[in-house]
């Protein structure tokens, strides 16, 4: 699974929330789907994803697999 994979879940809209963070938990990138940091972050494979909502929002915090 990639990180377009995740942006075409069904609850992913334009208010949905990335934080895209490495093996490490260091975050990446911070912003919505539109945003360049995130789409920088597109084609690479994804370990883990966890969604948290909040007032009809959702943030979904994304785990890639060890960058080389």
């Amino acid at each position: 699974m990639t990180v377009s994979d995740v942006f075409d879940l069904l609850f992913v809209d334009d208010n949905t929330r990335f934080i895209i963070r490495d093996s490490d938990s260091c975050v990446l990138a911070f912003g919505y789907c539109f945003d360049d940091d995130v789409i920088s972050y597109l084609h690479y494979e994804v370990f883990s994803f966890t969604c948290k909502f909040r007032s009809n929002r959702a943030c979904v915090f994304v785990d890639l697999e060890e960058l080389r």
